[in-house]
C-alpha cells in the first residue's frame, strides 16, 4: 500500500499564529497553524460546500466581508461562485497575507480588497462610522488553533447583525475539537439569541452557522 505525504516547502514563525507551515501535495498548497489547516485543503472543502449552500438558498451576493482572510480559501470560493460580488477580506496576520499571496495568487482574486487589521476593531469601528452594509459576512476567525472568545459574545454578533442588509447572512466556520460539543451548542445559543434564524450547515469537517435577521 502507497502512503502519500504532504511536502513541506516553508516554515514561518508568526507573532499572530505562532508556527506556520506551508505544505504541497499532488500539486496543491495548504497552511497550518496550531495543529490545524487554516487556508488550502480541507478549509477550501469547508467554504465550497457552506457557499453553495448559500448560493443554492439565496441566490447572488454582490457585497462580502471576510472576517479572517487567510490565504484567501473563502474568497477563492466567491469568486467562483459569485464572479461579480466585491469582497472585502479582513486579516489580522501580515504573514498569512504574505503567503496567501506567494502561493494562493490571493492579489490576483477578482473584485478583493485586502485589509491588514483587527477583525474587532474594523467592525466596531464600522458599526459607528460606515453606511455600507452587506449581503453576506463569513466569519472565520481563529488564532491558531484557538478561536477568540470574543468572537461568540453578544456585542460582536449583534455588530455583525447591524452590518448585514435586511436579508443578508452571516456564515460562522467553527473547529470542531474532541470533547468540546458545549462550545458548539454555546455558539449557536448565542447566535439564536441575536440572528430570528439560525442553521447548521455540515461540511466535510467543521460546522459552519448560518444565521439570518
Amino acid at each position: 500500500m502507497l502512503f502519500f505525504l504532504p511536502k513541506t516547502i516553508e516554515t514561518r514563525e508568526s507573532p499572530v499564529n505562532g508556527r506556520i507551515t506551508v505544505s504541497k501535495l499532488f500539486g496543491s498548497y495548504s497552511i497550518h497553524a496550531g495543529g490545524f489547516t487554516q487556508s488550502g485543503g480541507l478549509v477550501r472543502s469547508i467554504w465550497r460546500k457552506a457557499v453553495k449552500t448559500l448560493a443554492n438558498n439565496g441566490g447572488s451576493r454582490k457585497d462580502i466581508l471576510i472576517l479572517g482572510l487567510g490565504a484567501g480559501s473563502a474568497a477563492k470560493e466567491i469568486a467562483r461562485i459569485w464572479p461579480e460580488a466585491r469582497m472585502i477580506g479582513v486579516e489580522l496576520d501580515p504573514l498569512m497575507i504574505e503567503l496567501g499571496k506567494r502561493y494562493f495568487a490571493l492579489q490576483k482574486i477578482p473584485q478583493l480588497t485586502i485589509v491588514k487589521g483587527d477583525a474587532f476593531h474594523w467592525v466596531f469601528h464600522r458599526t459607528k462610522s460606515w453606511r455600507s452594509r452587506f449581503d453576506c459576512i463569513l466569519c472565520d476567525l481563529y488564532v491558531g488553533g484557538e478561536v477568540p472568545q470574543k468572537s461568540m459574545q453578544g456585542p460582536f454578533l449583534t455588530a455583525l447583525r447591524e452590518l448585514l442588509i435586511n436579508n443578508g447572512v452571516l456564515l460562522v466556520n467553527h473547529l470542531i475539537k474532541q470533547g468540546e460539543k458545549g462550545q458548539v451548542n454555546l455558539l449557536e445559543v448565542k447566535l439564536s439569541s441575536v440572528f430570528a434564524h439560525v442553521e447548521r450547515i455540515p461540511t466535510p469537517a467543521n460546522i459552519v452557522f448560518s444565521a439570518r435577521k
